[in-house]
């Protein structure tokens, strides 16, 4: 046999199992290092508040109703709709209701309304007292309008309702304790009203 052959092939034998048994240590010592994992943050995004819907303006409409025996007004108040009737001396009527599906119904003590908005108009017919007429309004824009006033004065009470139309005449019924009159002037600019020596302050309806 040859000695030196073999001494030289125990040596490569011993050498291939050092390196291998290195290699296995460094792996495993490399699978016990704590790896360096970053978590990964919430979203600092602030949520924001749902946007505000914007109120939907009102839409006020005035003017005779056909033949001229009483002047109308239509205000819409984003669906939700109020009107009035008067003769400037003693007939009256404020109606309530909707615009829906296109139209408008309105009801109230002592008559009733049918019609619709047409772009700047409103058209249909109003029964009061009885009496049935039909209207074309036009819209119209503050000053221009219908108020409203409900007070009460030395016990009594008073009510009063009043049309502003285009070119600043005004159209109104003042009722006192149950009697029915033409209404006073108001100033369109405040409100203000004087009836029976005080100061009042009418709404728009």
């Amino acid at each position: 046999m040859n000695w030196t052959r073999t001494i030289l092939l125990t040596a490569v034998a011993v050498a291939i199992v050092v390196v291998g048994a290195s290699i296995v240590s460094s792996q495993q010592d490399s699978a016990d290092e704590p790896r360096d994992v970053t978590e990964p943050s919430p979203s600092s995004t602030p949520t924001s508040e749902p946007p505000t819907p914007e109120k939907k303006p009102t839409a006020t409409f005035v003017g005779p109703v056909d033949g001229g025996v009483g002047t109308l007004a239509v205000v819409d108040h984003a669906g939700e709709v109020t009107a009035y009737f008067c003769d400037g001396a003693s007939l009256e009527a404020w109606l309530g209701g909707s615009f829906t599906a296109g139209r408008l119904r309105l009801s109230g003590d002592n008559g009733a309304l049918r019609g619709r908005f047409d772009g700047g108009q409103a058209t249909g017919s109003v029964r009061v007292g009885g009496h049935r007429f039909g209207f074309t309004l036009r819209q119209v824009s503050p000053p221009r309008g219908l108020y409203r006033v409900a007070d009460t004065i030395d016990g009594a009470e008073v009510t009063g309702g009043w049309i502003v139309l285009p070119g600043g005449r005004q159209i109104g019924v003042l009722t006192v304790d149950g009697r029915s009159r033409p209404a006073p002037r108001l100033d369109p600019a405040t409100g203000r009203v004087t009836i029976a020596g005080r100061t009042l302050t009418a709404q728009p309806a």
